[in-house]
């Protein structure tokens, strides 16, 4: 982009011929999005496609990849853009939305979320930062009318837990070739299991960390976000309804349901006659099959899908010994449905157990999940906001922030320093206790004297300072309970210590070394 232009080069690279659409808008004003369409591969590459095909051999060797070039009208210079891409190619399969951001004077940008999905359930969030930035992922559950935003709802919603999640290094081609930042060679990488049919909203945070105090890191410097649904299905849930004819020397029948791909379905039980077990009873349950074929081990995890067969197994148990298991398939009804599907009616099955162990009678339902009504994978582009830092409504000590005490020697008393740093200017009460809130204790060898400091503080940058703050007097060996009163100009009032959850203060806690 030059500086009188308006435009900016643009290159779209496919593996098939196909005609696509550009979607886009300043990555801080989504409202504003402008589309250029209608982008259709040349007419040499489909023909060369089309040839290839009907040849029986690989297009790649004919026309390699096809490249698309066009210009991006109504571009702001130096302004920040996120594009979104999809496409029809000719065999009129839909392409996936692939989404970037740019900067229209060419300089490397600050990335957002990287949102990736692997089979009909597994997501990769992937959040770059910087070595004094720290980065979280959530993801939440949502209903489909939810607008892609950090500002998570307090209810109707659901947060998931990450199944791993894991710091890495980023190299330098890497940042290159993504035209992101040089300083974020770092990444926080998690991974999140959808329930089928789900609706979710997938928030990324970014935070100070380093030498940032403690009121800072808890409010986000960026936030990136964006709305993701999974294929919606049906569900089976398989009941053993009796079972009959066994010998009476059976001491019992372990049952358990898996899916054909290996994924346990409910837990495995022991059934004995007259036992506690009583049938007809659902021992399968949709609810083990919601995450589909997501396994993991450690830091490891795969996908080994869920076609929706199960498979039962039954091992009896006669004079001490386990017998022959038998295994029966139990064929999926659902006919591979993704999206609106129809309940398939329930299944009845009468099963011979092999050695003579009687007859084992099964039932397949169905049901719906969460409904989406989704096909496929939808994920929308992240919507990328730098909050403004708020001010917290009371004074602000770095929490982080420790002691730092005398050593004795051979003396029975000592003193300690703590270093202060705030967030406004403020005047300043600092007690040790060992009792009552509120109540400071008294020096050591003294009657009279507490261990109290009063003074101001004022407010620096992240850079500046600390304020000493030193208290003598400490008895060697006592442990205290520091509490920090803080007042400012406006009247805004806090004691930082352990009388207030709101004002909870961890560290304050402290044992000084040295024998009473």
């Amino acid at each position: 982009m030059t500086p009188t232009s308006d435009e900016v080069q643009f290159g779209i690279v496919s593996t098939v011929p196909g005609t696509f659409t550009v979607r886009y808008w300043p990555s801080a004003r989504p409202d504003e999005e402008l589309v250029v369409d209608g982008i259709e591969s040349s007419a040499s590459d489909i023909a060369g496609f089309q040839q290839a095909i009907a040849d029986g051999v690989d297009p790649f060797s004919v026309i390699g990849m096809p490249r698309h070039c066009l210009t991006l009208p109504g571009i702001e210079p130096d302004t920040v853009y996120t594009a979104v891409v999809s496409g029809v190619d000719v065999m009129d399969r839909v392409s996936e939305p692939h989404t970037l951001r740019f900067n229209s004077a060419g300089a490397p940008v600050r990335p957002g979320a990287q949102i990736t999905t692997m089979g009909e359930n597994l997501v990769f969030v992937a959040a770059p930062h910087t070595r004094d930035q720290s980065a979280e992922a959530r993801v939440i559950l949502v209903d489909d009318a939810a607008e892609p935003s950090c500002a998570i709802p307090d209810s109707g919603s659901r947060s998931l837990w990450p199944l791993t999640d894991v710091e890495a290094e980023t190299d330098a081609d890497t940042l290159v070739e993504r035209n992101i930042r040089a300083d974020y060679t770092r990444k926080r990488v998690q991974t999140f299991v959808l329930p089928e049919g789900s609706t979710a909203l997938v928030c990324v945070r970014w935070y100070p960390a380093g030498s940032a105090p403690s009121w800072q890191r808890e409010q986000p410097i960026f936030e990136s976000s964006a709305m993701l649904q999974n294929p919606d299905r049906v569900l089976p849930s398989a009941s053993v309804d009796a079972i009959r004819g066994h010998p009476d020397e059976l001491e019992s029948i372990r049952i358990g349901f898996a899916s054909v791909e290996g994924t346990q379905c409910g837990i495995p039980v022991s059934w004995r006659p007259g036992g506690e077990l009583r049938l007809p009873a659902e021992l399968c349950g949709p609810g083990s099959l919601r995450s589909g074929g997501v396994q993991s081990t450690g830091e490891r995890l795969w996908d080994v899908g869920f076609s929706g067969d199960l498979v039962a197994t039954f091992t009896p148990r006669v004079a001490g010994a386990d017998g022959p298991p038998t295994r029966v398939l139990l064929p999926a009804r659902d006919g591979g449905c993704r999206g609106t599907c129809e309940v398939p009616t329930r299944d009845r099955y009468v099963v011979p157990l092999d050695g003579g162990a009687g007859t084992a009678e099964l039932s397949v339902g169905w049901e719906q999940g969460a409904s989406n009504g989704r096909a496929s994978w939808n994920v929308t582009p992240t919507v990328d906001v730098a909050p403004e830092y708020v001010r917290p409504e009371l004074p602000q000590v770095d929490l982080d922030a420790l002691w730092t005490v005398a050593d004795p020697g051979g003396r029975s008393s000592t003193s300690a320093t703590f270093p202060l740093k705030v967030d406004r200017d403020v005047d300043y009460t600092m007690r040790l206790t060992t009792g009552a809130a509120g109540v400071a204790a008294p020096r050591c060898g003294s009657d009279d004297a507490v261990l109290e400091v009063s003074g101001s503080a004022r407010a620096g940058t992240a850079a500046s300072a600390a304020l000493p703050v030193s208290i003598s007097g400490l008895c060697a060996g006592e442990v205290y309970r520091a509490e920090l009163e803080l007042t400012a100009a406006d009247g805004a009032h806090v004691v930082w210590g352990f009388a207030d959850r709101d004002a909870w203060w961890a560290g304050g806690s402290c044992r000084f070394p040295g024998s009473t």
